[in-house]
């Protein structure tokens, strides 16, 4: 990514935040720090925003606008109609959005059930179960960017992005960086 895409990014995730001061503390940084990074890249006070903390931001993102999308459902309909189960370390999450459902299985590495009164079957699209896998995968393991960088061939600017595909600047994974990062895991839990 270059220096204006960063920048760029940046300013779309950012209005997320009520106040920069919300941002700041979110990121662990100055507030003065928040505004340099909305800065030009022309300027001299310019900064730029870690890859990391661009990644929280992403997370933090995605999370709140799939939860969002979670309070609409169909009008006199009950919610239980059309909600889905995921069990998120031990506590069984309702939510009536499929995207949200296939995001949080990911991440908590489980799966969706409808709910009882939810005539529908569960059935993930194609890149919907690559982005499960890769989740799972990256989010139970402690697995070092670099490692991750080397698997997807991406810099350490996208690297984050890869599996967030319900959002607009998500990259799906492929099957190759899925089976090449399943393996590596498998290999330093057998190694430990």
């Amino acid at each position: 990514m270059t220096p204006t895409k960063i920048f760029e990014h940046y300013l779309t995730l950012k209005r997320g935040w009520k106040t920069p001061q919300d941002l700041a503390d979110f990121l662990g940084v100055k507030r003065q720090t928040v505004y340099q990074y909305a800065f030009r890249r022309e300027n001299k006070a310019a900064r730029t925003v870690s890859a990391e903390g661009l990644d929280r931001m992403r997370v933090a993102v995605i999370e709140r606008d799939l939860e969002s999308v979670d309070r609409f459902f169909p009008p006199f309909k009950k919610r239980s109609e059309s909600s889905w189960l995921i069990n998120v370390a031990g506590k069984m999450v309702s939510t009536t959005c499929k995207a949200h459902a296939a995001y949080l299985a990911g991440c908590a590495r489980t799966s969706v059930q409808p709910h009882s009164e939810n005539p529908k079957n569960w059935v993930p699209d194609p890149k919907e179960m690559l982005a499960m896998r890769w989740l799972t995968a990256t989010r139970q393991n402690e697995v070092p960017r670099s490692v991750l960088m080397e698997i997807t061939g991406l810099d350490e600017y996208n690297v984050g992005r890869v599996g967030l595909i319900w959002l607009n600047f998500g990259i799906v994974p492929n099957e190759d960086w899925i089976e090449d990062l399943e393996s590596y895991v498998g290999e330093v839990r057998h190694a430990a």
